[in-house]
């Protein structure tokens, strides 16, 4: 009569222990990767909103040490107006003096209807685009920035610079973060690279 356990049979059942134990620990390992890239994107700002301002209520409104100093209302339209109350976490690149109607865009990362960061930017002279950091990667259908901001993005961007790149990867990999980025009002979207030195 055969023995029940063979030498055989007993390394096969090693075996599949040894494959469980190795796809659990891969499994753990991807894991470990999944938390940290949540983590990490929790610097991210995925913007919500992006709409020129029309007048800021009341005028005086000023950001220090990156937050509101005051409460101040938005007004985007004659239907449309929103608030940033003081104490929520922004930047604000559109001085007192540019302030003029609709020459200052605010980029929101919102919560519901609620502000919770956001960066006010001038609008450029041509009134169509806004200057931003350099776009250093892709998240889905958006553009990551230097800044860390979250932006859709054109299929392709157009590349304005003296050296001639096949792509924008090429572009990337060589320029690094020297050069800045153009969201267009008219498209909504970044839709230029541009280099700075």
């Amino acid at each position: 009569m055969r023995a029940l356990f063979s030498l055989r049979f007993v390394a096969a059942v090693l075996a599949v222990i040894a494959s469980f134990v190795v796809v659990a620990q891969i499994t753990d390992d991807s894991e470990a990767a999944v938390v940290d890239a949540t983590e990490a994107s929790d610097f991210v700002r995925r913007i919500d909103l992006v709409t020129p301002v029309e007048r800021f209520m009341p005028s005086g409104f000023s950001v220090v040490d990156g937050v509101a100093a005051s409460t101040v209302g938005l007004v985007i339209d004659d239907r449309r107006s929103m608030a940033i109350v003081e104490g929520t976490p922004g930047i604000d690149r559109c001085s007192t003096i540019l302030r003029r109607v609709g020459d200052c865009v605010i980029f929101a990362d919102l919560l519901g209807e609620a502000v919770v960061w956001f960066e006010i930017a001038p609008l450029a002279s041509d009134g169509e685009h806004v200057v931003m950091p350099a776009v250093i990667g892709f998240d889905g259908d958006r553009a990551l920035l230097d800044n860390q901001m979250l932006l859709p993005h054109a299929e392709v961007f157009t590349r304005r610079c003296d050296t001639e790149y096949a792509s924008f990867v090429e572009m990337l990999n060589d320029r690094g973060t020297a050069m800045a980025s153009w969201w267009s009002i008219v498209e909504g979207a970044i839709t230029d690279v541009v280099c700075t030195d």
